[in-house]
């Protein structure tokens, strides 16, 4: 890729990683976020909300691709109508200065909330285990219901045939240095594991998977991504974990069984080559390389 990657959100916690990430294995990266990221950055960035296609435009001539991961990414951050025309608009700006400025690729950072379920009042019941890129989605708030108008209009353009767009979707993103505070809520909150399918990704796959899929060979020119780790967090009995929150009467995919993934990357590691490497257990994280 001779441009430059575009990052936006590099002021967030995974939009620095990618940078970094990106910028350490030899990328030409910019930045782009509403606010300075902190400390020392390691990379060239600009200020920018991300309201104005126009400007997007210039900044995104040449780049080899964009990562969008710019986003108000938890409901409590502001109100759910700001969450949504806030997400939305941004995204539809992102994208349109893309086809613009001639991207050929965009990868937009989507979240398993896009599917309804992590979210939801109480726990929802899967259609069928596990969850996979073709469950329906049907969010019930506003920070899912972005991320999924997002995949859209992400689809829309590579309709177009000018963009081609990859979307990953997310769940919860664990960082190493905050260790006690990622386990200690998951592990005082049940309901919210089974809301969330046990699922996480620790940081430094989920930067990693943004870098792969940005370098895949993917023939569709829009494609969904689950990415998160394959081992499901405190589910020391599976087949009960399930069984009490979701019912004994979940129709399952042929091959799975309980203990495996409950939200699965399988296409990612058949159609990207990614893999989490990162397991996180009660006490500590370990590597599988």
């Amino acid at each position: 890729m001779a441009g430059p990657i575009v990052v936006t959100g590099v002021a967030g916690l995974l939009g620095g990683a990618v940078a970094a990430l990106l910028t350490s294995e030899g990328s030409r990266v910019l930045g782009l976020d509403r606010r300075r990221p902190q400390g020392t950055a390691g990379f060239p960035f600009e200020i920018d909300d991300l309201s104005d296609a126009g400007v997007l435009t210039r900044r995104f001539d040449g780049a080899a691709a964009v990562i969008h991961c710019a986003a108000i990414a938890r409901l409590g951050d502001a109100p759910e109508a700001e969450i949504f025309s806030n997400n939305t608009a941004t995204t539809m700006n992102v994208v349109l200065a893309a086809e613009a400025a001639g991207v050929k690729r965009l990868l937009y950072v989507s979240s398993q909330s896009a599917l309804g379920l992590a979210y939801a009042p109480r726990v929802v019941t899967p259609d069928y285990l596990p969850v996979d890129e073709a469950h329906p989605a049907r969010p019930l708030e506003a920070y899912g219901l972005s991320k999924l108008v997002g995949e859209g209009i992400c689809e829309m353009a590579a309709r177009r045939g000018r963009l081609a767009c990859l979307a990953i979707r997310f769940p919860v993103i664990w960082h190493e240095a905050a260790f006690a505070e990622c386990t200690g809520r998951r592990l005082g909150n049940e309901t919210q594991a089974a809301k969330s399918q046990w699922a996480y990704v620790d940081l430094r796959d989920a930067a990693r998977a943004c870098a792969v899929a940005t370098r895949a060979s993917v023939v569709e020119p829009f494609r969904v991504f689950n990415i998160a780790a394959p081992w499901p967090f405190h589910m020391p009995d599976p087949a009960d974990a399930l069984a009490r929150y979701y019912g004994d009467e979940v129709p399952t995919r042929a091959g799975w069984t309980s203990g495996d993934a409950v939200f699965s990357a399988k296409r990612a590691h058949s159609e990207l080559g990614f893999r989490a490497e990162w397991q996180w257990g009660e006490e500590a994280i370990i590597r599988n390389a």
